[in-house]
């Protein structure tokens, strides 16, 4: 056989943004749907997870219209000057011949300044209603995550594969989208104008020292560490989610499997690959995730939530509905772990005279600044060219501080179920007066959307009470004070779960 014929088996091809979403609806309908319950609530929730992959597709033909009418445009343009100045010339000529030459051409020109106009317009347009389509369905999202406060009876999920099935097909799918990563993308996704400063500048801290080291170690090679490196960074965070949604499955959920088909969802979804390179979409996942998978610990959830908070802004909103769900049993540790990372960070700010210009620009971007009447937003969105879009927007972060207060008393007590899907909930909500490309931000609550999908019965998974014998923070002060401290006399709620550090 000639060599030439070996490349056939190296003729890899990624596949595109439709294709994945048809083989990826095909696949989890075949592993998740229950055919002899034609009209369940999981099936409705199964399909219901794919509603936002179309607005998705939408936008980015309609930013690549866009781009290319600009493109036109300006070619336009160049042209137009140039037949002009030819008018121009003809104009101050005696002939009448040479002068008919000229309106007609000033007609030409006029002509060709109006058609793209046009077409831009109507490019303009689309990118808007794309974005209006998937802040619908967030909001189907979010009335779906409100409604499941009060869904307590829910079956064990049982998919139609296996565990070990599922694993394989979980391993082959994290194969394909580490490897995908390393690839230029098929097409470009929609992204946000800016970025967070602090998660930016710990990527870029991390691909400088990959470059030290790479120009240290081999300096000739034309490789690109930094972009590795940030690559890599990216799928961690995506290993984490699926490391968690495994380890929630199998102990709070009771159901290894449940947890496995809870991480090929996530792996499977077309939201996963079309941001399988953006650390700002992942990141943020991946360390609520683990949040919720510890959340018998108290202290670690706190710092958890303190990191995410630190390096983008939108966990902060959460800590009044963690609090509340620790309210009755440590909610002190929580609040002064989480309190801690966030001192740490400003002590940081203080101290890096390189990141000051970087932060106030962002802290004086209108696109969050909902409050702010007299400013529009930078960003591209739906409140893109809105002149009275603060008539709405004003409103809508309103009603959302009040639903982040109201989260914080209500319900009371708060079990696991409630913390998932209010967290889902509130993530969601910025998304409608976050005026930065608000609706693509999906992976951020994508983890924990799986979660309500699949869950159990979690009305008996609340916060666990500390036992001051067997807690950790109790023995070291015993330790420090020297002396054994007489034990509390007070009943201690007992619980069949591990104890809350």
């Amino acid at each position: 056989m000639p060599s030439a014929g070996d490349s056939i088996f190296l003729d890899f091809r990624i596949p595109n943004a439709t294709t994945w979403f048809y083989l990826s609806l095909v696949l989890a309908v075949g592993l998740f749907f229950r055919f002899n319950r034609l009209f369940s609530l999981r099936n409705w929730d199964l399909l219901g997870l794919f509603l936002l992959v179309p607005g998705l597709l939408f936008l980015r033909e309609s930013q690549e219209l866009r781009t290319q009418v600009q493109g036109n445009m300006a070619l336009r343009g160049a042209f137009a000057a140039g037949h002009s100045l030819e008018a121009v010339g003809l104009m101050c000529s005696v002939p009448p011949g040479p002068a008919g030459a000229a309106v007609a051409t000033a007609l030409e020109v006029h002509d060709l300044s109006q058609v793209p106009a046009a077409v831009l317009d109507s490019a303009e347009h689309r990118v808007w209603m794309s974005y209006l389509y998937l802040l619908v369905g967030s909001a189907i999202f979010l009335a779906r995550c409100l409604i499941d406060l009060s869904i307590n009876r829910r079956p064990v999920f049982i998919p139609n594969l296996n565990a070990a099935g599922l694993g394989w097909i979980g391993a082959t799918l994290l194969i394909v989208l580490s490897v995908r990563s390393f690839f230029p993308p098929p097409e470009p996704v929609p992204e946000p104008k800016n970025q967070s400063v602090v998660l930016e500048k710990a990527a870029d801290a991390a691909a400088r020292a990959a470059e030290q080291v790479h120009q240290t170690v081999a300096p000739r090679q034309a490789v690109r560490p930094a972009e590795w490196v940030k690559t890599a960074i990216a799928i961690l965070c995506h290993v984490l989610v699926v490391t968690g949604l495994i380890v929630i499955g199998g102990w709070h959920f009771h159901n290894t499997t449940a947890g496995i088909a809870a991480a090929v969802l996530y792996l499977l979804l077309p939201y996963t690959a079309y941001h399988v390179k953006d650390i700002h979409h992942a990141f943020p996942a991946a360390l609520l995730v683990l949040a919720i998978a510890c959340y018998r610990w108290p202290t670690v959830t706190g710092f958890l939530m303190g990191v995410a908070s630190a390096m983008v802004y939108f966990p902060l909103l959460l800590f009044p509905l963690w609090f509340g769900f620790y309210r009755r049993a440590g909610a002190v540790r929580f609040t002064v772990a989480f309190l801690s990372v966030i001192a740490v960070l400003v002590v940081y700010l203080l101290l890096d005279p390189s990141v000051h210009p970087e932060l106030y620009a962002a802290l004086s971007l209108p696109d969050w600044r909902a409050w702010d009447l007299s400013a529009r937003p930078t960003g591209e969105g739906l409140w893109t060219g809105v002149e009275v879009h603060y008539a709405y927007r004003a409103p809508l972060f309103i009603a959302y501080l009040a639903l982040v207060i109201t989260t914080m008393f209500w319900p009371s007590p708060k079990n696991l179920a409630h913390l998932i899907a209010l967290s889902a909930a509130l993530i969601l909500g910025v998304q409608f007066w976050y005026a930065d490309a608000g609706g693509i931000y999906v992976l951020w609550y994508l983890p924990l959307l799986i979660l309500v999908y699949i869950r159990p019965n979690l009305s008996e998974r609340f916060a666990v009470p500390i036992d001051p014998e067997r807690d950790w923070v109790h023995r070291v002060m015993r330790r420090l004070r020297g002396r054994s401290v007489e034990p509390s006399r007070e009943p201690v709620a007992v619980s069949r779960w591990p104890h809350a550090a």
